[in-house]
């Protein structure tokens, strides 16, 4: 039956190897191998003794350990591709079924990535010269990849209940957040000395380093390498007896949950509020502000967006800031609204089909977008205000308070408007919040959506931010706290004014966007344009992830991958390394022009600009070709009918 399932694993993901899977599944490979590569980097080939390399591998390891297990928080905690719940009706133990799942699970992207940086044990064997350890080493990279493997199911079983919570959607957001702001800024962290960080642990904590079950490998090739051959059997038993209890374990919850029956559902009788806040809201706008605020406490969707948008600029400015570079702290609250903006841009696709009850009331889309605008202050607003002021005082940037509090008032004002607006305009369709998933990728961010509301957000923000930039450049308080006020005034126009342009689209094209999202909230087949996109109105018109799917698997990844390879090359490549080149030097870090010859760097800062330029216009070019060729085909059969 193990082999059965192995087979199963193997056919299933080759026929799944295109569309949206494959794009994931190269941007997962490349997370990984980069992601093995500093394994690589710090745990084995660093500089000095070899005691040192060792406390670093063993912290590493913790680190993968810790990774597999907040995976089930993070993206749902199992592999979709088989579920215990596809064998309920087949004649099988528990206990089997978790040895054929946790061996199935070996034949995949993450076993595989996680295999090639626990390789580094054989390589750390080999540095220290012994044949006895490097033969050790084969069985203990086994044996802790079953391990983590093994973890990792076991804390999915007991987390189950907990994923779908706030808690849950705190946590995981807060993993994802770091991930995505190291990429961005995290190579200041690359000028820190990692060898003498790790070379001065106390001995506290590397004994307890040692003492985990996560580095029992590592302890088991040092016994051998030291001819202990009794303590180093005796951890690679250690290490197997482990991995049967997890999967013993593992079976229990199984058991449990293939068996256990859904119950009658818990009544929670709620006392009425009628001192809150949100009855200071009275009317139509007063019940749209509670009924949102509802939403965003129980959907924890929606709630995760914002809990992103909060650590990735957290991470983002405080990256820099363990760095010695505490420049960015006061625009950490600015950032966080304006990815907010991004993120939550989808505001009427995340009610899924409840948009009905928003239309069938009468005379109720000023009430209705009146009121999200509100809900949306009300969630994004206070935390923005703590950031700024304490983003401030802990960098001590006291002379930045006016710029940071200018930025902060217009981009919320801007960003109320926006969201409304954008998902009237460019409304996705989202799964209904009772039936989504666990999966994180059950509910995406639209990437374009998220970039072009943060630009027009930046646009937003612009005027008032130069009134009181230039207070700051001639010196005049006053004008600087004039440029601040200007910044509310400004806020409050945009939050009317875009407010109202999405009010007049609700009015207009109500039934339009309902039928979209009835309709187009199931993935397109790529052969075809749905029936609703032959439609005059802009409300439904191709989207870029029909576009995307009309492209073939090798023109979506010349795409992505030129996309990408763009951004790279022209930001962190090219502009970055000119701005430090005209500021007079500074920090090489991981810039490849800034390590040539001097008399290289220029021409390489030039090829790094102009081959980003070129490979996002290819990128570009090529999109606008398929849309053309979409928006033809939509004309065509419009023209027919």
């Amino acid at each position: 039956m193990v082999a059965v399932m192995i087979r199963m694993k193997l056919a299933m993901f080759r026929n799944s190897l295109q569309g949206d899977y494959l794009g994931r599944l190269f941007w997962s490979a490349m997370f990984g191998l980069a992601a093995v590569y500093f394994t690589y980097h710090f745990g084995v080939f660093g500089n000095g003794p070899v005691l040192v390399n060792r406390e670093k591998l063993a912290l590493l390891y913790g680190i993968w350990t810790i990774g597999w297990i907040f995976g089930p928080v993070l993206f749902s905690g199992e592999d979709k591709t088989l579920l215990p719940e596809h064998y309920r009706s087949v004649p099988i133990s528990s206990g089997l079924l978790a040895r054929g799942l946790l061996s199935a699970s070996l034949f995949g992207m993450p076993a595989f990535v996680s295999l090639l940086a626990f390789v580094t044990l054989v390589v750390y064997a080999v540095q220290t010269g012994g044949i006895a350890s490097a033969i050790v080493s084969i069985p203990a990279v086994l044996l802790q990849l079953l391990f983590v493997l093994a973890v990792s199911r076991v804390v999915t079983g007991l987390l189950r209940r907990l994923v779908r919570s706030q808690a849950s959607s705190v946590l995981s957001n807060a993993v994802v957040g770091a991930i995505m702001a190291f990429f961005v800024t995290g190579w200041f962290l690359l000028a820190l000395d990692f060898g003498q960080i790790a070379g001065e642990l106390s001995g506290a904590v590397a004994f307890l380093l040692n003492a985990v079950p996560t580095n029992w490998a590592i302890q088991a090739v040092d016994a051998a390498e030291d001819g202990r051959w009794a303590h180093a059997l005796g951890y690679l038993a250690g290490m197997a007896l482990l991995v049967w209890l997890l999967l013993g374990a593992w079976a229990v919850l199984l058991r449990k949950r293939l068996t256990s029956s859904a119950g009658k559902p818990r009544l929670r009788v709620r006392r009425a509020n009628r001192g809150s806040v949100f009855r200071l809201f009275a009317g139509p706008v007063g019940a749209v502000v509670r009924k949102e605020r509802i939403a965003w406490s129980r959907d924890y969707t929606r709630s995760g967006f914002v809990y992103f948008a909060l650590f990735y600029s957290v991470f983002l400015t405080a990256y820099p800031a363990v760095a010695g570079i505490p420049a960015g702290l006061p625009w950490t609250a600015a950032l966080f609204v304006m990815t907010a903006a991004g993120a939550t841009a989808n505001l009427y696709g995340a009610d899924g089909s409840a948009l009905w009850m928003s239309l069938v009331a009468p005379r109720s889309e000023r009430a209705d977008v009146r009121g999200r605008q509100i809900a949306w202050l009300i969630v994004v607003a206070p935390v923005a205000f703590v950031l700024t002021v304490a983003t401030v005082w802990i960098g001590g940037q006291g002379w930045s308070l006016p710029l940071a509090l200018t930025s902060t008032f217009a981009a919320l004002g801007g960003a109320s408007g926006l969201v409304v607006l954008n998902s009237v305009y460019r409304l996705q369709p989202m799964i209904d919040a009772h039936k989504r998933g666990d999966d994180m990728f059950d509910h995406p961010l639209s990437g374009w959506q998220f970039i072009t509301v943060m630009l027009a957000l930046a646009i937003l923000v612009a005027p008032p931010f130069a009134l009181t930039l230039t207070g700051l450049r001639l010196g005049l308080e006053w004008l600087q706290w004039v440029g601040t006020a200007a910044s509310i005034g400004f806020g409050v126009l945009y939050y009317r004014w875009l407010g109202r342009l999405a009010i007049k689209k609700l009015e207009k094209s109500g039934p339009e966007l309902l039928h979209l999202m009835l309709h187009m909230n199931k993935a397109t087949p790529a052969d075809s344009v749905p029936d609703s996109a032959n439609s005059a109105d802009s409300a439904v018109k191709p989207t870029v992830e029909m576009i995307m799917m009309r492209l073939s698997v090798a023109d979506q990844f010349r795409l992505i991958f030129c996309g990408w390879i763009g951004m790279i090359a022209l930001i962190p490549q090219g502009l970055v390394p000119l701005v430090i080149k005209l500021q007079g030097g500074g920090e090489r870090s991981w810039f490849l022009a800034l390590y040539m010859p001097s008399r290289w760097q220029w021409p390489v800062i030039g090829i790094m600009v102009c081959g980003g330029l070129l490979a996002i216009g290819y990128a570009v070019s090529a999109f606008l070709a398929k849309k053309k060729e979409v928006l033809k085909e939509i004309a065509d059969r419009s023209a027919k009918t």
